[in-house]
């Protein structure tokens, strides 16, 4: 059987007795005789009423003054009214006054400064959860969640207005913020090796001028590519591995489509130089598709180990292979089967691979052209990326599998579902808090957050 934590066990001795009388006097308002079901659904109900009235007291001792100094500043009462606020049990309308320290100037509000509100309408670990649900759920489908567990209920629209606060905060000193997490992010201490990757993955855009650039390349007479309204978002990868090869962490990141990937290098170029300093013995691995833009910005990085993805290396000797001997056909499959042992386990493998590919395309007429514009083949582009059975002596991986997953994960299982369209604000509100729990650092981004929106209430007031 697994073993389960007894969240019990983390409880003071005074916790465990308040919750013992609570529990007496629960038990002379609810009737066990209505089948555990109705029973449980009683007691969350009487739980979460009881978790309303204890945040409405604690929200309103914030409102009992009718002035105070600050700094030498005097502020005092200009107007009285009600705040609702979400909590983990509910809403909450608590009464609350707004000072001024002068006649039409800005008013301040100590509920929300003490409390820390977030967006000016969600406790701190309120607004927590819910932002965990929409990193996961489409916002319709967060809202149904909540629903049925009772307590905190917010709509869409709210949940929609939070992710965007939430990413403001962050992206009003975005890389201050990163540096945080970054330097609170603990490097496995068996990691002898540290990947890193970079990639793209297409998202459906509000407004998106696809259309419009289609049917100018149409006029020119060129071929349009690429679906309508689809441009493509950035995703980083770095990973961290032991000396048996084993993945130990992965810290991702996805940027909405921006020119050249820039905000995405510049956050892997920023993680890598922090590994570099406090593990300086670690060996980096490069690991990309074949994209010349993704390689460019690599290279910059001196890796000590670079590798192009084996399964795309696989799929681009099948392509051409298919062409010389059929597609599916026996020798086809035979060769391929031949060619990928070669390029797994014999030194240089890619070498005699791609030689022998050269002379089958060679007696068969269709080798590439030997003009002044020729453009390099793949196997003249990556060959030195291509050592794969080296790689696997050191137990360093020879794919992007990692990459690949990121992309699916991190991306299309939420901003790729069935009908959706994103606008660049909207889409990274949502990328910006997925990226950091997949990468098990939502918790040392949310105190990041808590302090921003700290910082942000006191400069408003």
């Amino acid at each position: 059987m697994p073993r389960h934590h007894d969240p019990d066990a983390d409880l003071s001795p005074s916790f465990v007795s308040a919750a013992a009388q609570i529990g007496v006097l629960l038990n002379s308002v609810l009737d066990p005789s209505l089948g555990s079901d109705t029973y449980e659904g009683q007691l969350k109900g009487v739980l979460d009423a009881s978790g309303r009235q204890q945040m409405r007291t604690y929200l309103s001792d914030s409102t009992e003054k009718e002035a105070f100094e600050e700094e030498g500043t005097k502020w005092s009462v200009a107007l009285r009214d009600c705040k609702q606020v979400m909590t983990l049990f509910g809403w909450v309308q608590v009464k609350r006054p707004l000072f001024r320290s002068r006649r039409n100037g800005p008013t301040r509000c100590l509920v929300a400064e003490r409390a820390n509100l977030i967006d000016g309408k969600w406790t701190p670990r309120a607004a927590r959860v819910a932002a965990v649900g929409t990193t996961e759920l489409s916002f319709e489908r967060t809202e149904q969640f909540f629903e049925q567990l009772g307590g905190m209920a917010p709509s869409k629209t709210l949940l929609l207005g939070l992710d965007r606060h939430l990413s403001e905060l962050w992206e009003q000193d975005r890389e201050a913020h990163e540096n945080q997490v970054r330097e609170s992010s603990e490097i496995p201490a068996e990691a002898v090796a540290c990947g890193v990757s970079l990639d793209g993955v297409m998202v459906n855009m509000v407004g998106s001028d696809r259309a419009e650039k289609k049917e100018r390349a149409k006029a020119s007479g060129k071929i349009p590519r690429g679906p309508n309204g689809y441009r493509e978002a950035s995703v980083g990868v770095l990973s961290f591995y032991d000396a048996d090869g084993e993945r130990l962490a992965t810290w991702r990141m996805a940027r909405m489509p921006e020119s050249d990937k820039a905000t995405t290098k510049a956050w892997l170029e920023a993680e890598l130089t922090h590994v570099r300093e406090q593990r300086p013995d670690m060996t980096v691995l490069a690991a990309a598709d074949g994209a010349p833009n993704n390689w460019s910005f690599l290279e910059r990085l001196e890796p000590d180990e670079q590798v192009v993805d084996y399964y795309h290396a696989t799929q681009h000797l099948y392509h051409k292979l298919s062409k010389l001997s059929g597609v599916a056909t026996e020798e086809t499959q035979r060769k391929f089967r031949e060619w990928k042992g070669q390029l797994l386990e014999q030194d240089d493998g890619a070498k005699t691979v791609f030689a022998e590919l050269a002379a089958l395309q060679k007696q068969a007429g269709t080798e590439p052209k030997t003009t002044r514009k020729r453009h390099p083949t793949y196997f003249e582009r990556h060959h030195g990326r291509m050592d794969y059975a080296k790689l696997r002596e050191q137990k360093l991986p020879i794919g992007t599998g990692v990459t690949e997953g990121t992309c699916r994960h991190l991306v299309v299982d939420r901003l790729r579902r069935s009908g959706m369209a994103w606008s660049e604000s909207g889409g990274q509100a949502v990328m910006t808090l997925r990226s950091l729990a997949v990468s098990n650092r939502y918790e040392i981004a949310w105190c990041v957050l808590a302090r921003a929106n700290e910082q942000r209430l006191r400069r408003a007031g």
